[in-house]
């Protein structure tokens, strides 16, 4: 789990398709909406995982 730290930029093949995808997954998943600003913002995996865990 070290690229949880990274930057969504420095994650290996990663793109805006997938960012979009992980709100998707996240909103259903968490029964719940997420800001895609405050997902834009959170900048990785790790920052993700507080906002949705908050």
């Amino acid at each position: 789990m070290e690229d949880l730290g990274l930057g969504l930029d420095e994650l290996p093949g990663w793109d805006s398709v997938q960012l979009l995808a992980v709100l998707v997954i996240l909103e259903r998943n968490a029964d719940a909406q997420i800001s895609l600003p405050a997902l834009l913002e959170a900048g990785s995996l790790e920052s993700i995982y507080q906002l949705v865990h908050a």
